[in-house]
């Protein structure tokens, strides 16, 4: 039997499978191209597809759970509307040429180091 250590969320005592947390690391290739509208417009696509299944999960999980675990869904709905993030993905779209997949990953890791490191 492997042992494993944590800190308990709550007192008390519990008993079920335990599962390990191991962060996947995404990595998008980059790609270059030749039609910025069409690589913004894919940007613009994704995130209404992206809020329209964070708005039902945060709905489905404040009627079954509550809304304080529901939270976590509005606080992403807020990444997804932040204007600092979309203009950094904008421009290096349309100045650098690379795919809307590639400008959203740096992006996001670059608005991660301003603010976590």
């Amino acid at each position: 039997m492997k042992r494993i250590q944590g800190i308990g969320a709550s007192p008390g005592i519990a008993i079920g499978p335990a599962f390990l947390f191991q962060k996947a690391e995404i990595r998008v290739e980059r790609r270059d191209f030749s039609d910025a509208a069409r690589e913004w417009a894919r940007i613009e696509e994704a995130l209404q597809a992206a809020v329209a299944q964070l708005e039902a999960l945060a709905r489905r999980v404040y009627g079954e759970i509550g809304s304080e675990q529901a939270a976590i869904f509005e606080a992403q709905l807020q990444m997804l509307d932040d204007p600092d993030l979309l203009d950094a993905v904008r421009h290096l779209i349309i100045d650098r040429h690379i795919s809307a997949e590639y400008a959203l990953q740096m992006a996001g890791e670059e608005q991660y180091r301003y603010i976590w490191l």
